[in-house]
C-alpha cells in the first residue's frame, strides 16, 4: 500500500508541474514568482496596478552601479511576463534618482504612467513617462520634463488617472524659500493641458489626488504653517469646485511627516485616515469622509483610531474597514474595525492574526462576497517575515487567519496589491532586493483547475461554485466499475466519495465538495482502464 501511495504522490507532483498557472503562479510558497533577481530592488518601493484587460503592471526601483532606476514588468492573468526578462528600464539616467518614492498609475487604455525625479539638470526635477503594453515609451525614453531649469526643484511626485482617462501629475515644488505643490493635467502627447498648473499654496509637500466626477479630482494636503489637513475639489479645467477648502482636521495636531491614506467613497467623495499627536510623544489615528460637495460625513473631529490605519470601503455593503497594528513592541497584533456609511462603529476585532509579531505591515484589504480579506506582512522573528492573509466575515468573526502567501526566507517590504477578476496579486521585495509576486484566487470557495489522466484526454472536471459541487466526465470503451476518492499531499485518503458504474461511452457524475481544511488535494478516480487525477484546491 505504501508503494501505491508513493506512486500516487509521484502522479500528483508530476501533475502539479504540468498545470498552467490559472490557480497559483507558483505553488511553492517558499519561492513565489521571481520578477527581478537579487540585488536589483528596493524595500517598500514596489507598486502594482491592474489594466482593464486583466493584466498587471509591477514597477520597482532598481539599484545598479550605486544608482536607482525605475523598472517595469507586465504580467498576464496567468503570471506570464510580457515585457523583457527582469523588467524593462523606464528611466535610466546616469544621475541620482529620488529614492523616497515615485508616482505610478495605469490608464484605462492599459498603459503605465510613471513620474519620478532625478538630477540630470543638476537639481531635482520631475519627469513623466507613459509606457504601452508592448514596452513602447510613448512620451520618449527620456520622459517629459514637468519643470524647466529655472522653475524650481521638484520632489515627492504623484500621478492620478481621472475617470475620463486623463493624466494628472503633482509634485512638491521649491522656488527660493517657498514650498508648495504643483498639479498639472497632461494631454495625450504629454503636453500640459492647462498651459500651467494648480498650486496648493502653503502645502508642505505631502499630498494626494483622488478622481472625482467625470474628469475632476479631490486634492488633499497638509498645510505647513498650521499643521492642518485640507481638501479641495478641482474641475476638469483646473478650477476650484468648492466655495472653500474642506478642513478635514484643523486642530493643528496633525503629524505632517506621516503619509495619510486616501480612497474613494464610491460616490465621488473621499475617505481618508491620518495620524495626529495626542501628547508630546503619543500618536493616534483618525478617519473622515468628505463627500463630493466638500461636507464632512462623519463626526466633526473625525472617528478616532488607535493609529494611522489602512482603509478599505466596500460599496456593496456601504461599510468602511480600518486595520492597524496594535500592542507593545515584539507583541503586536492587528485590529480591524468596521464602520457604517455614517462612521458609526459596527464591530471591532482585536486580533485578526493568530500570532503576535514584532511588526505587522498591511498591504491592503480585498472585499469578497462574504467578508473581507486583510493581506499583511508578519515579522514574527528578526529579519524574517511571511506574507499572509486573514478572512473576517460580515459579523466580525475571523474565519481564516495566517493563511500563507509567502514563507520564503528573509524580510519583505510593503509592496503593492491589485485586484483582478477572481484573484488578487501582491508583489514585494525582500532584504536581498529581489522582487517577487504571487496571486491568490478569491471568491470561489473550493476550486478545481486542470486535470491529468495518465496521458489520456477523455477525462475532465467542471467545478460548480454555486452548488459547491463538481462534475466529472469520462469516456470509457466498455462498462467498468470506478471508485472516487480525495488524497492529501502525504498520500492519505481524506475522503471517499464512493463507487460508481461507468457505462460504455461518455459518463458524467456530479459530487458534492466535502468539508476539508484549506489546501491542495488530489482528486482520484480509479477504474480497470487506469487512474485519473485532478487537482482540488480548497480555500
Amino acid at each position: 500500500m505504501d508503494k501505491f501511495y508513493r506512486a500516487m504522490l509521484l502522479v500528483l507532483f508530476t501533475f502539479l508541474g504540468m498545470l498552467n498557472a490559472s490557480a497559483q503562479w507558483n505553488e511553492n510558497l517558499s519561492e513565489n514568482l521571481l520578477i527581478s533577481k537579487s540585488g536589483f530592488g528596493a524595500l517598500d518601493l514596489v507598486q502594482v496596478g491592474k489594466t482593464s484587460d486583466d493584466k498587471v503592471f509591477i514597477s520597482w526601483l532598481s539599484w545598479e552601479n550605486e544608482n536607482g532606476y525605475i523598472k517595469l514588468q507586465l504580467l498576464d492573468k496567468d503570471g506570464k511576463a510580457l515585457l523583457q526578462e527582469g523588467g524593462m528600464y523606464v528611466s535610466k539616467q546616469p544621475t541620482p534618482t529620488w529614492s523616497s518614492g515615485y508616482g505610478f498609475a495605469v490608464t484605462e487604455d492599459g498603459c503605465a504612467v510613471i513620474v519620478n525625479c532625478d538630477t540630470r539638470n543638476s537639481q531635482w526635477q520631475p519627469y513623466v513617462y507613459k509606457i504601452s503594453q508592448t514596452g513602447e515609451q510613448l512620451w520618449g525614453e527620456a520622459g517629459k520634463p514637468l519643470l524647466q531649469e529655472n522653475e524650481g526643484t521638484g520632489l515627492n511626485p504623484h500621478v492620478c488617472i481621472t475617470k475620463s482617462n486623463n493624466v494628472l501629475v503633482g509634485f512638491q515644488n521649491m522656488v527660493g524659500g517657498r514650498t508648495d505643490v504643483q498639479i498639472m493635467k497632461l494631454q495625450e502627447n504629454g503636453s500640459k493641458a492647462w498651459g500651467g498648473s494648480i498650486s496648493l499654496s502653503g502645502a508642505n509637500g505631502i499630498f494626494n489626488m483622488t478622481p472625482s466626477g467625470a474628469d475632476g479630482i479631490i486634492a488633499t494636503y497638509y498645510e505647513a504653517s498650521t499643521n492642518n489637513y485640507l481638501a479641495m475639489k478641482y474641475t476638469a479645467n483646473g478650477e476650484e469646485a468648492w466655495a472653500e477648502k474642506a478642513l478635514i482636521d484643523d486642530s493643528g495636531l496633525v503629524k505632517t511627516t506621516a503619509e495619510p491614506s486616501v480612497i474613494s467613497d464610491g460616490a465621488d467623495g473621499i475617505i481618508t485616515s491620518w495620524r495626529y499627536a495626542v501628547s508630546q510623544f503619543g500618536v493616534a489615528g483618525k478617519v473622515q469622509r468628505v463627500d463630493s460637495q466638500g461636507n464632512k460625513r462623519y463626526e466633526e473631529e473625525g472617528v478616532l483610531l488607535e493609529d494611522l490605519s489602512a482603509i478599505c470601503f466596500d460599496p456593496s455593503v456601504k461599510a468602511l474597514y480600518a486595520a492597524c497594528a496594535s500592542g507593545p513592541k515584539d507583541a503586536k497584533n492587528m485590529v480591524l474595525n468596521r464602520y457604517n456609511e455614517n462612521g458609526d462603529l459596527e464591530w471591532n476585532v482585536e486580533e485578526i492574526s493568530g500570532v503576535v509579531a514584532s511588526q505587522f505591515a498591511i498591504y491592503g484589504m480585498v472585499p469578497v462576497a462574504d467578508g473581507i480579506l486583510v493581506i499583511y506582512r508578519n515579522a514574527s522573528t528578526y529579519n524574517q517575515a511571511t506574507v499572509e492573509y486573514s478572512k473576517i466575515d460580515f459579523t466580525g468573526e475571523v474565519v481564516q487567519s495566517n493563511v500563507t502567501i509567502s514563507d520564503a526566507a528573509g524580510d519583505k517590504g510593503r509592496g503593492g496589491l491589485a485586484l483582478l477578476s477572481g484573484q488578487f496579486v501582491i508583489a514585494w521585495s525582500d532584504n536581498a532586493l529581489s522582487v517577487f509576486a504571487q496571486n491568490v484566487e478569491i471568491g470561489k470557495g473550493s476550486s478545481i483547475t486542470d486535470t491529468h489522466a495518465d496521458g489520456k484526454d477523455q477525462f475532465s472536471i467542471r467545478y460548480n461554485p454555486g452548488q459547491k459541487s463538481f462534475t466529472m466526465s469520462l469516456a470509457v470503451d466498455t462498462p467498468a466499475n470506478a471508485s472516487v476518492s480525495i488524497l492529501d499531499l502525504t498520500g492519505k485518503r481524506v475522503a471517499d466519495l464512493g463507487a460508481t458504474v461507468l457505462d460504455g461511452g461518455m459518463n458524467e457524475h456530479t459530487y458534492t465538495v466535502p468539508t476539508l481544511s484549506s489546501g491542495i488535494y488530489l482528486l482520484m478516480l480509479q477504474t480497470s482502464e487506469g487512474t485519473f487525477c485532478g487537482k482540488l484546491i480548497i480555500d
